[in-house]
C-alpha cells in the first residue's frame, strides 16, 4: 500500500471534504453508544484535557497518514495509542467499532450526497491503511471488506444505540468546540450547518439533537455535491 495513495485520499482535492466531514461524524456518531462515552469521553464535559487529547488524536491520523504506520514516526505514533488505550476497560469489538467508522462514515457521506464513489483500487488502499492502524494498535479483525465493516458497526449499533443526557451534551459541545481544531475560523458555521445538513437524522435523534430542516438538508447537499 503507498503512503502517497492515502495522503492523496485525505488531503488531495478530490476527497479531502469526504474525509474531513465523515471523519467528524464518525467521532459525532460513535457518541450514540452510551457504554462508549463514559469509557472513551469521560462524561459530557469537553475540559481542556479531552479537548487536548482529541487534538492529539488529529495530530495521530495525520502522522500516520502522511507517514505510513511502518515509518518510525508512525510506529511511535502507534505505541502511543497503545499506551494511551491500555488503561481502558472497552472490549476488543467496541475499538473495532470506534476504528471502523472512520472506515464505513466517509464512505456513507459520499455515497449518501450521490457523489462518485472511491475507485476499486483506492478503496482497497483506505482497508489496509486501517487494518495496519488497527493491528498496530494491537487489535484482531482488522482485514475486512466494506461490506464487512458495515455488518459489522450496523450490528454493534444494533446492541449499544442509546440516547443519554451525557452524549447529548457532548455532542453539542462537539459542534461548537471541536470544529475548532480543524476548521478555519472564518468557515465553522458553514461547517457545523454542513454536518447538521449530511449526517443521518437517526443520529441526530439518538443524540437528541434537531436535524436540519428538509429544505435546509438539500440546499447542502447540493452545494456540497458541487464542492
Amino acid at each position: 500500500m503507498s503512503t502517497h495513495v492515502i495522503a492523496r485520499l485525505y488531503y488531495g482535492p478530490t476527497h479531502r471534504m469526504m474525509f474531513r466531514a465523515g471523519t467528524y461524524l464518525a467521532l459525532l456518531r460513535s457518541l450514540t453508544q452510551a457504554h462508549l462515552v463514559s469509557e472513551f469521553y469521560r462524561g459530557s464535559d469537553l475540559t481542556l484535557h479531552t479537548l487536548q487529547r482529541l487534538q492529539r488524536t488529529r495530530d495521530a491520523l495525520r502522522v500516520l497518514v502522511l507517514h505510513g504506520c511502518q515509518s518510525p514516526a508512525g510506529l511511535q505514533t502507534l505505541a502511543r495509542l497503545r499506551a494511551i488505550h491500555a488503561p481502558l476497560t472497552a472490549s476488543s469489538d467496541d475499538f473495532l467499532y470506534v476504528l471502523g467508522l472512520f472506515i464505513v462514515e466517509p464512505v456513507r457521506w459520499q455515497a449518501d450526497l450521490g457523489a462518485s464513489p472511491l475507485s476499486p483500487q483506492d478503496e482497497q488502499a483506505l482497508l489496509s491503511f486501517w487494518a495496519q492502524v488497527g493491528e498496530g494498535m494491537g487489535l484482531d479483525g482488522t482485514h475486512r471488506s466494506m461490506t464487512q465493516w458495515q455488518q459489522f458497526c450496523r450490528q454493534h449499533e444494533q446492541r449499544h444505540s442509546q440516547w443519554t443526557p451525557e452524549g447529548q451534551a457532548l455532542a453539542r459541545t462537539c459542534l461548537e468546540d471541536v470544529v475548532r481544531l480543524s476548521v478555519p475560523w472564518w468557515g465553522r458555521s458553514a461547517f457545523r450547518a454542513l454536518m447538521r445538513a449530511t449526517a443521518e437524522p437517526a443520529m441526530w435523534r439518538l443524540l437528541g439533537l434537531k436535524p436540519s430542516l428538509p429544505w435546509t438538508r438539500h440546499a447542502w447537499r447540493w452545494l456540497a455535491r458541487m464542492a
